[in-house]
């Protein structure tokens, strides 16, 4: 186990590296991409936090009777310190949704009270769920304005109406991505939603080197993309590292939505760098575009769609890869 963390910390010194090799600084308002968490909130006063990180975080909204300071769980303090380690040209959006230990059940999320939004018709505790969550994407979608939303959590069916899967098609449909834990389950559950929306990118979590975690659920169809998130400790250098209020390791596909999202901006980052101004018909930053880079990226592994910027990079020559987007993309 000792190794193993050691070998995803190595992965993420290396996407880190990638950062600056390749002049991704997002130091341009132009380079600058939103990212909405919708999630537990986020403690902000963590000691894993410099005050750069905090400076991207450029806005907290509570859909909770909570504080916008207090994460009680660390989940989602958790997943903005991954996507604020690996990338330099994202700023955060930070919506409360939850503040128990789960969200993976429906109604742990249903059952405390909405502020922002007031709720009406709220005896049953599913219609609290379809009034906070799609107004908590539609938050981030019109008031926000962001390009990319990641969830990690995951609900195993749909009710009707459908208002979440309606919100979700409604971003993808302004060219918001939206990224999604798979789910944690093993071969005795499934995709949950909104991971299994067409669409949206469903996180895997896979090793360092691509081998599949065996929470994992099943593959299903054509898209089973799979990203880095077992023993995930996104932390930064210290001189005491064995201090107990730093982020512990964390493992399951909660991590590796984070991580998804960062290889897209990664990428985009990338082409932007790479093709500056150019006319794309089909926009590397759109839902289609990052699902086609996805596929361009990606090897097969146990099963699943390996995505790894430090393995794509090492071994796709700079001519092929913009070869590859000129003839996907147009």
């Amino acid at each position: 186990m000792v190794l193993r963390r050691r070998n995803t910390d190595k992965w993420f010194s290396n996407f880190q590296i990638l950062l600056v090799t390749h002049g991704l600084l997002g130091r341009g308002r132009e380079e600058r991409i939103k990212v909405a968490i919708l999630d537990s909130g986020i403690d902000t006063q963590h000691p894993d936090f410099s005050d750069e990180d905090r400076d991207r975080i450029k806005e907290k909204v509570t859909f909770i009777s909570s504080d916008t300071d207090v994460d009680t769980d660390g989940h989602g303090t958790h997943i903005a310190a991954i996507i604020l380690r690996l990338t330099k040209n994202v700023d955060l959006y930070i919506g409360q949704i939850t503040n128990t230990p789960s969200v993976t059940q429906r109604e742990k999320i249903v059952e405390v009270r909405y502020t922002l939004f007031p709720c009406r018709n709220t005896e049953n505790p599913l219609r609290k769920l379809q009034l906070i969550f799609p107004k908590a994407l539609k938050f981030a979608r019109t008031q926000w304005g962001v390009h990319m939303i990641t969830l990690s959590f995951g609900f195993d069916s749909v009710r009707s109406p459908d208002t979440m899967g309606d919100e979700i098609r409604q971003c993808l449909h302004n060219g918001i991505m939206v990224f999604a834990s798979a789910s944690n389950d093993g071969g005795e559950g499934s995709r949950t939603y909104p991971a299994k929306y067409s669409g949206v990118v469903c996180a895997h979590s896979a090793t360092w080197q691509g081998s599949k975690a065996n929470g994992n659920p099943g593959l299903e169809g054509g898209r089973n993309f799979s990203f880095v998130g077992e023993y995930v400790r996104p932390i930064w250098p210290v001189k005491n590292p064995s201090n107990d209020n730093r982020m512990k390791y964390k493992s399951g596909t909660s991590y590796a939505a984070p991580v998804a999202v960062s290889v897209a901006a990664f990428m985009i980052g990338y082409i932007r760098k790479k093709k500056p101004g150019y006319a794309w018909v089909i926009k590397p930053w759109s839902p289609e575009g990052i699902l086609t880079i996805f596929r361009m990226m990606a090897v097969r592994i146990d099963g699943y769609d390996w995505v790894s910027p430090t393995r794509y990079l090492k071994y796709t020559k700079e001519e092929k890869i913009m070869g590859d987007l000129q003839q996907y993309l147009g």
